[in-house]
């Protein structure tokens, strides 16, 4: 099972790169046709090879007129040329020019047929070949070069952009099947051991089922030693024990077959006990690569940044200390933008355009007082490829697209550290004194 979500996307995207290359290669063949083809010598053409479809169409009228006409004499020389009634003629001189002459008449029949062939075959060809230089010649003069040129330009454009969206989702395919790795080689690990520990419990449920079979197989016999009525029957029936359990006590038997049995119960129980603790890793590990498969498959524009909520470390405000290396980070992948409460003014002592310089490449705004950044932040998030870094929970925006979508990533900041999970990011920070 490929448990990377992005492989169909860049099956689909090579399948549209082969489809935009060939078609390239269709409009480069036809600017290449038009090019070279020679419109005044095709046409030249034209005169001569009509003239000798028409030639053909004569000669085919005359042959099948001449053929016609000696088919007509066919019947009348087969009548002279048989035996007939009279066996005087069998073998006269007058029969012999007779069969000679329908010989004769047969030879010139076949080489009007032969020739009749010939001309239609000619015929087909030179028709074929008027058609072709007839279609050439219309297609020469309906081919716009210049649109197929401007339409070449704008494929190969096209292709550029295809085959750059082609490449770098390669490397987010191949970024993602890193990351992936180590838990789907985990989850492959636990899959082949719970296969081994289902197959431990057939056979456990095999060797339980036979040992209650010789169990119950036990019991009868010591059922009948207490009904046999004489010595000797009891001596048969522990004769028969002896056969079939190696062992002549019923009793004996049905001893060792218990303390098997508990045994075998013994073995189910750890299997199974085995087997729930492999199911709920098995879930945590598809779950875990499930949330790995959905992070690295998003699609991200840009981070408007809760810039007020990553002041603090716990309940400690440290300023920008964690944001500006994170910004940083930020910045070398995605449109960065910052936005704070009003108070930072006052919490910083610094103007707006103190905090733009502090925090390079990026935008930063600081909303008017009395004023929602909650709010103000959701709204530049609007777009579906922007997400929001905030650990608000936004519970009083359900309406906002950010939320609804769940565009909201988290961040911990945690003994001088700064992590966001969900884009793989972990910076260290100088706490302020």
């Amino acid at each position: 099972m490929d448990h990377n979500p992005l492989r169909p996307e860049l099956a689909a995207l090579a399948a549209s790169l082969s489809d935009l290359q060939k078609k390239r290669a269709r409009l480069k063949k036809d600017l290449a046709w038009h090019k070279k083809f020679d419109r005044e010598a095709t046409f030249a053409s034209l005169e001569p090879t009509q003239a000798r479809c028409d030639e053909l169409a004569i000669e085919a009228q005359s042959v099948s007129d001449e053929l016609e006409a000696l088919t007509s004499l066919t019947a009348a020389l087969e009548d002279e040329a048989q035996l007939g009634w009279n066996p005087f003629y069998w073998f006269s001189e007058e029969r012999g020019r007779a069969k000679a002459r329908l010989e004769e008449h047969e030879s010139a029949v076949r080489a009007l047929q032969f020739r009749q062939d010939e001309v239609a075959h000619e015929s087909t060809n030179i028709e074929k070949q008027l058609k072709g230089l007839q279609r050439s010649i219309s297609k020469f003069d309906a081919f716009d070069r210049a649109l197929t040129m401007a339409e070449l330009e704008g494929l190969v454009a096209e292709l550029t952009l295809v085959e750059l969206a082609r490449d770098d989702l390669a490397d987010r395919v191949s970024a993602l099947d890193r990351e992936l790795a180590a838990p789907v080689g985990e989850l492959e690990r636990l899959l082949a051991e719970r296969g081994g520990l289902k197959r431990r419990m057939t056979d456990v449920e095999e060797r339980r089922d036979t040992l209650h079979a010789r169990l119950q197989g036990a019991e009868g016999l010591d059922a009948a030693i207490s009904r046999a009525l004489t010595s000797y029957d009891r001596a048969m029936i522990h004769q028969d024990c002896e056969r079939r359990f190696g062992n002549s006590s019923p009793r004996a038997v049905m001893r060792d077959l218990r303390a098997d049995l508990r045994n075998v119960d013994s073995d189910r129980r750890t299997v199974e006990r085995h087997l729930v603790a492999l199911d709920r890793d098995v879930e945590k590990l598809r779950t875990r690569i499930k949330k790995i498969g959905q992070r690295g498959s998003r699609k991200i524009s840009g981070i408007v940044v809760d810039g007020s909520n990553l002041c603090y470390q716990q309940t400690a405000f440290i300023g920008l200390a964690a944001l500006r290396p994170l910004c940083s980070r930020l910045a070398q992948s995605f449109n960065v933008t910052v936005v704070f409460d009003a108070s930072i003014r006052h919490d910083l002592g610094v103007r707006d355009t103190d905090l733009a310089t502090m925090l390079p490449g990026t935008t930063v705004h600081v909303v008017a007082s009395h004023s929602d950044a909650d709010e103000t932040i959701l709204d530049v998030a609007a777009d579906e490829f922007i997400f929001v870094l905030s650990n608000d929970r936004f519970a009083e925006y359900p309406d906002k697209a950010a939320v609804r979508g769940q565009r909201v990533l988290r961040h911990h900041i945690l003994n001088g550290r700064v992590l966001v999970q969900d884009l793989a990011i972990d910076i260290a920070f100088i706490s302020p004194d």
